[in-house]
């Protein structure tokens, strides 16, 4: 389990239940929307390196592709668990799956810890520090 500082987590979660990325709204349900911002928000936010296709990326650089990918499927994702299994998984093209990286060096898998998030937002019981 990964915490987060609760600076970090309120502004996440302040502007995930406020704002939904007008992007991609409409094509989800409104609580589908605010999970989705709020997982994307959740990476973009981080200290991890996002990795993909075998390259680094920063958490900033991974958060503006899975929007992008986002935008690009359309209608075609309409839950937060298709978000995660059909964009934040693993390269469309390549079809590696995304890994992120801690400061310690430990690889996690982009799809795995973005559903353990889910969960725990879903409960309204993630760590704050």
């Amino acid at each position: 389990m990964f915490l987060m500082s609760a600076e970090i987590y309120d502004s996440i979660a302040s502007e995930a239940t406020l704002v939904s990325d007008a992007s991609f709204q409409g094509k989800a349900d409104s609580t589908a929307n605010e999970e989705i911002d709020f997982l994307i928000r959740m990476i973009g936010n981080s200290n991890f390196t996002f990795i993909r296709n075998g390259k680094d990326y920063t958490a900033k650089e991974g958060a503006a592709h899975m929007r992008e990918k986002l935008r690009s499927a359309g209608y075609r994702v309409k839950t937060s668990e298709e978000f995660i299994e059909k964009i934040a998984t693993r390269s469309s093209l390549s079809g590696e799956p995304y890994i992120l990286k801690t400061p310690e060096g430990k690889k996690i898998s982009t799809g795995h810890w973005l559903t353990e998030m889910l969960v725990e937002y879903r409960s309204s019981k993630v760590k704050i520090l």
